[in-house]
């Protein structure tokens, strides 16, 4: 069975592997149809819709508001091809079931200051949060296109 998926990373990155020059390259592997913003993108004060690999899951504090209500938060950090950030779960979101190593996409997460001056995703009753469908990827082959002398007609000998 074929399955699509988008595979992005930096063009240069790209470059330097494929001369030599890395070992190895991130990729963010996204579900058809998800155009997350990159981590390193975010800005203080934006609504963005954000995916990465969760890194670290801290337990849920239950806390009091100023009101007298009953709240309860979690704390978990999402890892993206480019950085990561603390992401807080608010109210029902705190009782989600994740684990190290879940693919995430959350919708409309509001960034803000958060804790010791750190940028941080907001997840509250605005947002959603999908875990991604993990995707089991045998080979990832790569050609590049556009370059001087390359044709896109050219086929590669397999006798190798």
């Amino acid at each position: 069975m074929t399955r699509e998926v988008i595979v992005r990373t930096d063009k240069d990155r790209l470059k330097q592997l494929l001369n030599d020059e890395r070992d190895e390259i991130k990729l963010d592997v996204i579900s058809p149809g998800v155009n997350p913003t990159k981590l390193s993108d975010v800005t203080y004060d934006m609504t963005a819709d954000i995916a990465g690999i969760v890194r670290e899951v801290q337990d849920k504090r239950e806390f009091e508001r100023s009101d007298g209500s009953d709240g309860q938060v979690r704390n978990i950090r999402l890892q993206d091809a480019t950085a990561d950030m603390r992401c807080a779960l608010w109210g029902d979101y705190a009782d989600m079931d994740l684990e190290l190593g879940d693919p995430l996409l959350i919708r409309d997460a509001e960034i803000q200051d958060g804790w010791q001056d750190d940028i941080e995703a907001s997840v509250g009753w605005q947002s959603e949060i999908e875990v991604l469908e993990e995707m089991e990827i045998d080979f990832v082959t790569v050609q590049l296109r556009g370059s001087e002398g390359d044709s896109d007609d050219e086929e590669e000998d397999d006798d190798d």
